[in-house]
């Protein structure tokens, strides 16, 4: 840390930086003062948390606002990027195409994963924790902050800030709190009636579904391969099982029902 505190001192003495813009810009000079905290993951945690706005960490993965006023021009010109973005590539990159066409296509986790990696590559401020405290600077009252780790880390955040950033929807919040809720709702809609034993497997996945999209068999496998076999066997094969899958996804990411 003396080594960049000491690069910094020696740029601004030297008049050595270009005008600084804004955090949408390459800023390439002021990056490479800090590159050697690469080595160091908790202090970019930190300046990454301290970039989003002044906050201070009450508990691992909960973030409160102390201060707005440092960072509302930044917060404002990120999500400004962001909503520009994801306007100008909603053709393109196929997890906006559906999130902006909204008519109940899966949203898979892989195509969340590229959507996230695709962001991350071209603004380190559009990672989904960042946006959603920007959002939160912005316009509190219009955002739902998280309640627990699970919540924070929920990859279908993604979903919700590009429906936000496309003003499909009014208020910013998790998907993952209103699963159980949601589970509920969708047992007594579905058409058809479910035993007491697949009512309890759907129940075990529907918080994965609410944090990773749309899954099949083929992804509960690579996480559990008893819960899959179970899956299987409860709805008399796979292609029923993951026809279940699918119902209760549509219903827990758009609230629609096969």
């Amino acid at each position: 840390m003396m080594e960049i505190a000491s690069n910094i001192f020696t740029a601004l003495e030297n008049n050595a930086l270009p005008t600084y813009i804004n955090v949408n810009e390459p800023n390439t000079e002021r990056k490479a003062l800090v590159r050697s905290i690469t080595n160091h993951p908790d202090a970019r945690t930190y300046l990454l948390i301290l970039n989003a706005g002044f906050v201070e960490t009450l508990m691992p993965g909960e973030d409160t606002l102390i201060s707005k006023g440092f960072s509302q021009e930044e917060a404002k010109s990120t999500t400004s990027a962001f909503e520009n973005y994801c306007k100008e590539h909603k053709d393109e990159i196929e997890a906006l195409r559906l999130i902006y066409n909204n008519n109940g296509e899966p949203i898979t986790y892989a195509m969340l994963k590229d959507l996230e990696n695709k962001l991350k590559w071209v603004n380190s401020k559009f990672n989904k924790s960042l946006l959603w405290n920007s959002y939160t600077i912005i316009n509190p009252q219009s955002v739902k902050r998280y309640s627990t780790r699970d919540e924070k880390e929920a990859l279908t955040n993604i979903i919700q800030l590009v429906r936000f950033a496309f003003h499909q929807i009014e208020k910013l919040e998790s998907l993952y709190p209103s699963a159980g809720q949601r589970f509920n709702l969708w047992c007594g809609q579905i058409q058809r009636p479910l035993s007491s034993k697949q009512i309890e497997l759907m129940h075990e996945i529907q918080n994965f579904i609410a944090s990773n999209g749309y899954c099949a068999i083929t992804e509960i496998k690579e996480n559990d391969k008893s819960l899959a076999a179970q899956l299987i066997k409860a709805f008399a094969g796979k292609e029923m099982a993951n026809e279940a899958l699918s119902s209760l996804a549509q219903f827990i990411i758009y609230r629609k029902v096969d």
